[in-house]
This record gives structure tokens, C-alpha cells and sequence, in this order.
């Protein structure tokens, strides 16, 4: 779609990304909130969510992904999932109990949170662990790798735990990172190239260079002017999730380019593991906008002829309105000996002329009134509206 539009290079140049993996347990256990469940537990594995078990004993925790029906299979791993997820809530209430106790706390909503796992490069085998502790919504203890720092925690409460925490991060957590990184292997370690567009709100707004549908996360996007990268002159955006379990990254150009300068620019896009980058050049061409709208057949018109047309029309209905008004005055020498069914007739029909005319004159002042829909695309780029594009892309 509109690929002759787009200078698409590829460089074939080694770029060394760090390839790391995680395994991540995520919990929240509260109290006094009515009507939810008392703990909650998500385990993700390279930010995507695995399983999530909401606290019923009875229940086995739920795969959220396809390839993780594996697990079903393999009933012994939910199993084990099931009690570690039970143990964390037995854990849960007691420190609860103990935070509410310790601060003299006797009712109202609290929460109490547990982030830890464990991360590893499984190009130089570098792992780390993490560990932490919230309640309230505050932070009360993080965990550091070698378990050399605790920070404000009342240590008499979690000694009993040092141990076990230490051997579940540093030997069981890398193991289970590890096994699951096995099991989805066709899911968690593929790689898919994005689509990458340039994108503009209005005529006037800033360039994005947005990339979507690429997996995994590591990635970098950039633009660069004569062949070198734009530090100071970019708005960087967060990567954010698709619904398909991909990514997107849109970088801003905040620059104010001449015409004859933009074959100067690119925008750039490598990803983590991938020898090729992708390469698209600013072309005015190949610009996508915000609004799915052909009005115009060359960049160079404008669009008073659609105020106008539908200034006519609207005149046209005024015209229909009078005759009414008039035929109903002139039907008989006494407008009141006229029928009710007559009545009713030419009022309805009036009624309903009256409101087209309200909603083309509110059409026409919302219509000078904002600017995104003053858009002129050359009548050759129409074929690229017929459906939007993949993720949010859309929202400039």
C-alpha cells in the first residue's frame, strides 16, 4: 500500500543489543475492599502476561496465551504455579495483618504488593533478581541481587523469609525463566519486523515516525539528518503494547524542515538480534494523515467549493420550508377549518425540514471551525484509505 511512495533501505551492519529475558511475579493482596477478590496474581515472562490466578483455592491458574496451553498438558507446572500462588497469599494476609498492627491501623482499605523475578542475558548468561515490597502504595523494602540491602523494613518480620527468597531468585526462578522461555519458544523468542509509516495530525503539525507490529521490545527508533542520529532535536515516546502481543514506537521530528531539505532526513528502525535496518526517507508523498477524508484532487486545492454546495443546499431547504408554510396558509380560505390529519402533515414535514437546516449549519461552522478536516491529498493516494492502520497509530 502506497509502497512506491516509500524509499524503504536496508543496511546490513552488525548492532549489538543486549538480549535479556525476564520472568516476573507480580501480587496485590487487600483488605477491606468489598466485592473483590482478597489477592491477585499475575506471573509475566518478557512483559507478557503468562497466567493470572485471581485467589480462589479451588481454581487453577488461568493461561492467558495460546501457545501456553502446553501448560495444560503439563499439569504438574499449573500445579506448581497453584501453590506458590496460595503460599504468597497466606503470606500476603499475615504481613497485612502485621503492617496494620505495626502502624495501629484498626480498619479501612489497604494493600500490600510484592514485585520480584529475575532477568538473564542468555547471550553472556549476566542474570539479575529484584525484590520488592509495598504497602499502602508506598515502597517499604527492595531487595538488591547479593540480598545486602533492605531498606526501611522491619527486619524481624521478613528474617524467616531471607532464605527462602534468596533461593527461590538466584536458583528456582532462573530455572522456571528458563523452562517457560522453552515452552513458548515460537511466541517469546520469534522476531517480527514492523511496518514503519510517517505520520501528521494536520498540514501544519510535527512528522512521526511510527513503527508497529515489531516483537520483541528491544528496539531503536530514531531519526537522523545526513546519515547522523537527532539526540537533542527528538521527542521520544514509550514503547507501547498491541493487542497482538507486538509493540509500537512513534518518534517525533520537532524540527522545522525546508521543502528542498527533506530528502536529508530518515527515520531509522533497528531491531534487537536483526542485522537489517529499516530506512525511510521524509518524503512529503509518503506522509500519512490523521483523517480518513478525500476532498481535495491536488494538494494545491482548496475546499471552499464544499462550503458553498452546501450553503446551496441548505438555501434549497429554506426554499421547501417556505412552500410549505405557504401551502398550508393557501390550502383553505380559514387555516383553521383545516383537517388535524392536514395539520399534522405539514408540520411534520417542516419539523424535519427545519432540523436538516440546523444540522448542515452546524455541520459547515464545525467544519471551518477545525482544522483536521481542511485536508488535501493528492487524488493518486486514495487507494491508502481503504481501512486504517494496525495498533493506535491514528492518535497523533
Amino acid at each position: 500500500m502506497m509502497k512506491s511512495f516509500i524509499a524503504v533501505f536496508t543496511l546490513f551492519c552488525h548492532v549489538a543489543f543486549p538480549v535479556k529475558h525476564s520472568l516476573k511475579f507480580m501480587f496485590t493482596g487487600s483488605s477491606g475492599v468489598p466485592k473483590f477478590p482478597d489477592f491477585l496474581g499475575v506471573v509475566n515472562v518478557d512483559e507478557t502476561e503468562m497466567v493470572y490466578w485471581a485467589g480462589n483455592i479451588q481454581n487453577l491458574p488461568q493461561p492467558k496465551q495460546d501457545w501456553l496451553k502446553i501448560f495444560k498438558e503439563k499439569h504438574s507446572e499449573l500445579k506448581y504455579l497453584h501453590s506458590h500462588c496460595i503460599d504468597e497469599q497466606t503470606f500476603f494476609r499475615k504481613n497485612i495483618k502485621d503492617r496494620m498492627k505495626h502502624r495501629s491501623q484498626t480498619g479501612g482499605v489497604h494493600t500490600f504488593q510484592r514485585l520480584y523475578g529475575c532477568e538473564w542475558d542468555n547471550e553472556t548468561e549476566e542474570n539479575n533478581t529484584f525484590d520488592h515490597f509495598g504497602y499502602d502504595g508506598e515502597d517499604f523494602v527492595a531487595v538488591s541481587q547479593k540480598m545486602g540491602t533492605w531498606t526501611n523494613v522491619n527486619q524481624r518480620n521478613l528474617d524467616n523469609e531471607k532464605k527462602h527468597i534468596q533461593s527461590f531468585l538466584t536458583t528456582v526462578c532462573l530455572d522456571k525463566l528458563k523452562k517457560y522461555l522453552d515452552y513458548g519458544r515460537s511466541f517469546l523468542q520469534r522476531t517480527d519486523l514492523p511496518s514503519v509509516s510517517l505520520l501528521q495530525k494536520t498540514p501544519s503539525s510535527s512528522v512521526s515516525c511510527l513503527a508497529t507490529g515489531f516483537y520483541p521490545d528491544r528496539a531503536n527508533l530514531s531519526w537522523r539528518r545526513d546519515g547522523v542520529e537527532l539526540l537533542e532535536d527528538k521527542n521520544l515516546r514509550l514503547i507501547l503494547p498491541n493487542h497482538d502481543g507486538t509493540f509500537q514506537w512513534n518518534v517525533v521530528l520537532n524540527l522545522s524542515v525546508k521543502p528542498e531539505d527533506w530528502m536529508r532526513f530518515d527515520c531509522v528502525f533497528q531491531l534487537s538480534g536483526v542485522k537489517n535496518s529499516i530506512i525511510v526517507k521524509l518524503d512529503k508523498t509518503a506522509i500519512k494523515t490523521n483523517r480518513d477524508y478525500y476532498i481535495c484532487k491536488t494538494p494545491d486545492e482548496t475546499n471552499t467549493h464544499i462550503i458553498v454546495a452546501a450553503l446551496v443546499f441548505t438555501i434549497f431547504l429554506i426554499v421547501i420550508l417556505i412552500f410549505i408554510v405557504y401551502k398550508t396558509l393557501t390550502d383553505s380560505d380559514d387555516y383553521q377549518t383545516l383537517p388535524p390529519s392536514n395539520h399534522l402533515k405539514y408540520l411534520s414535514i417542516a419539523a424535519l425540514i427545519v432540523a436538516l437546516i440546523l444540522i448542515v449549519l452546524h455541520g459547515i461552522l464545525f467544519y471551518i471551525n477545525n482544522e483536521d478536516l481542511h485536508i488535501n491529498l493528492p487524488s493518486d493516494n486514495v487507494s491508502k484509505w481503504s481501512e486504517p492502520l494496525a495498533g493506535n497509530q491514528w492518535r497523533i
